[in-house]
């Protein structure tokens, strides 16, 4: 091996160690955003679970309310005019 060949090995460690320890950390790192992505999902498919009734519950109420307000606004715009008929009634 010549003088010059050795320079070039021994010039190249460096960088070729930096890169070997740049892919370990990039392995580790891909190993741990995993762990948590899998993790996260657990999670979620706990929260769905925990609150699946909870938004058919908020829809029902709604309904529920919506149409009892309906009700009512029918009721008091009958009343008025009812209010209204006897009122022209008497008038006349």
């Amino acid at each position: 091996m010549t003088d010059t060949v050795q320079v070039a090995l021994i010039v190249t460690i460096g960088p070729t160690i930096i890169g070997a320890l740049n892919l370990l950390h990039q392995i580790i790192v891909a190993r741990k955003v995993s762990e948590v992505g899998d993790h996260l999902k657990a999670e979620t498919k706990e929260i769905k679970a925990a609150t699946n009734g909870m938004k058919d519950a908020l829809v029902a109420a709604t309904a529920k309310a919506s149409h009892a307000e309906g009700v009512q606004d029918e009721k008091n715009r009958a009343t008025e005019a009812a209010i209204s008929k006897l009122e022209n009634g008497k008038q006349i």
